[in-house]
């Protein structure tokens, strides 16, 4: 509280209620937010980062710094004539997936499909097993009809199976198998709720 505020205030006897009817409130709501922590599900080990995060290298190109792309590359990459002899892109449903890992972000994927659901990699997970399934985009994206992919989501094909991702998939865990990858994850993600 600053010196003109005390001023303002009067007596001693005012401002001693004032704080005291300020601490009251701190207390009250230091209890409040304890009671809610308290109802709160215990997070499990893999919700919070736990190894050091593999970040890749910095990118960026024409300002920032110099970065990985503007060292291999050059300065005047690409150049008109590269971008006129480029191929066309592919449509957006031919790109394959992108395989982004969470230990990019200091997360622990084996942790999270084995200790977590405890059932080590060692052993195999009670059957039945379910393999991964991506479920469609729902209806729930009415807010942004307005974008061309969303607008025209019920004429979209659905894609075929992407071969791109497995490799990745597989790596997690010592067997291999994409069925028993998929009911770990299943378990996990039913386990965290």
């Amino acid at each position: 509280m600053r010196r003109d505020q005390l001023e303002q205030r009067g007596s001693p006897s005012e401002l001693l209620l004032d704080l005291q009817s300020l601490l009251h409130t701190v207390e009250s709501e230091a209890l409040r937010l304890g009671q809610h922590v308290l109802k709160r599900k215990p997070m499990l080990m893999s919700q919070m980062p736990q190894i050091t995060p593999l970040h890749p290298a910095k990118t960026y190109r024409n300002g920032g710094g110099t970065g990985v792309l503007d060292m291999a590359l050059g300065k005047g990459f690409p150049t008109a004539e590269q971008c006129e002899k480029a191929p066309p892109l592919p449509q957006w449903d031919d790109f394959p997936s992108v395989f982004l890992p969470a230990e990019n972000k200091g997360f622990s994927v084996d942790r999270f499909l084995s200790d977590d659901i405890d059932v080590s990699f060692s052993e195999e997970h009670p059957l039945p097993w379910h393999p991964p399934i991506c479920e469609r985009l729902t209806d729930i994206v009415e807010g942004i009809d307005d974008i061309l992919g969303i607008k025209e989501r019920h004429t979209l094909t659905t894609r075929s199976r992407d071969p791109h991702a497995v490799p990745y998939l597989l790596k997690y865990g010592n067997q291999g198998v994409e069925a028993e990858i998929g009911q770990r994850i299943s378990s996990a993600m039913k386990k965290v709720g």
